[in-house]
């Protein structure tokens, strides 16, 4: 049988190089129409019951992945008018409405706002008896506070007069306390102002050093130094071609803003797993076509060096381009494709001959 194989070519020349060309053309074919694609995902680089049972939980709850834009450069207050006309751009693609968050306010976090800052259940009360029935919240709540300042400043004596006693502890706690009701004013009054959204920064008071929000509820990193935009986009796999279309979109809103602000000094950059796996792809479908040249570039010049003659160099290097055809169209028709470490077994291929 193996010497019936080998001697084939030799018995029958015509039909085994009409037989040849035939399954070049077809391999091509699929090469060309199957596509051959590279996969990015790591999820499909490991078979084991423990990723079985990760892609299963995938395929019903969905992916969890983010893509984060950063945006740094000019003033804090161009990026936050950035990130705001952003997130309007991204309202108008319906698979990203109501998931991009790049100022984090209450109603934002209604619903789980107690969780993760349970000693605000004990102003709940205390809220609820400020309220007047049938009274616009934001109004009794100011009532409330601007009750609460009269009072504290008409308990104060008048300056000249000497205080019997004084308590230190009682002083720092009564100053303590205005500063507290000045931050609750001032946040009514830029909630008011802000059509009743008021930020997580301006209720807590918190400095950009010690928090992840500014002093406006918009996500900051680096101590202020740049600003942050969380992207949610809902993600079906991981693979580079899949999130390409989400992700160009994603970019062209981001250009439109920076076009529309013309800031030279204002810049965005997306990150994250869905952004890196669709540079990753561009990347690795750009070096294998390079490397593939240059690879058969090396292999012709070398062959040009020995033979000297370009009809012996063809006859060497059609059949080591033939075979590298039939391989990818066999990859294509039994694995559907290369993935992150096959793709670069082209050059390997042309290298061995």
């Amino acid at each position: 049988m193996i010497q019936f194989l080998l001697t084939v070519g030799l018995r029958w020349p015509r039909a085994a190089l009409a037989s040849l060309v035939l399954l070049v053309v077809a391999s091509g074919a699929l090469v060309l129409f199957g596509p051959l694609r590279v996969s990015t995902s790591r999820t499909g680089l490991v078979t084991s019951p423990h990723q079985a049972r990760l892609a299963n939980y995938y395929e019903h709850f969905g992916r969890s992945d983010l893509a984060v834009l950063v945006v740094s450069g000019e003033t804090p207050e161009v990026r936050r008018k950035f990130v705001d006309q952003f997130e309007v751009e991204l309202s108008h693609v319906p698979e990203l409405e109501q998931r991009v968050l790049g100022k984090v306010t209450l109603d934002t976090v209604a619903e789980t706002l107690l969780v993760w800052r349970p000693e605000l259940a004990q102003l709940m009360l205390k809220a609820k008896s400020a309220l007047e029935p049938g009274a616009d919240p934001w109004l009794s709540f100011a009532n409330a506070a601007e009750r609460r300042l009269s009072s504290e400043l008409d308990a104060a004596k008048e300056p000249g007069t000497e205080q019997p006693n004084p308590s230190q502890a009682a002083g720092d706690a009564s100053t303590a306390g205005l500063g507290r009701l000045a931050d609750a004013l001032k946040a009514l009054r830029q909630a008011l102002a802000a059509g009743g959204q008021l930020s997580l920064g301006e209720l807590s008071g918190s400095s950009q050093g010690s928090s992840a929000f500014d002093d406006h509820g918009y996500l900051v990193g680096g101590k202020g130094a740049y600003h942050l935009v969380l992207i949610f986009p809902a993600l079906q796999s991981d693979e580079g071609r899949v999130l390409a279309p989400a992700i160009g979109r994603i970019r062209g809103a981001r250009d439109r803003v920076l076009s529309a602000l013309s800031k030279p000094g204002l810049h965005a950059d997306l990150t994250g797993a869905p952004a890196l796996a669709v540079d990753e792809l561009k990347s690795l479908q750009d070096s294998s076509r390079i490397t593939s040249l240059w690879s058969t570039v090396g292999i012709f010049l070398l062959l040009m060096l020995v033979f000297r003659s370009l009809r012996h160099v063809g006859v060497l290097l059609l059949p080591l381009l033939a075979g590298m055809v039939i391989s990818l169209g066999f990859v294509v028709l039994a694995y559907g494709g290369l993935n992150l470490v096959t793709s670069s077994f082209m050059s390997v291929l042309l290298g061995l001959g």
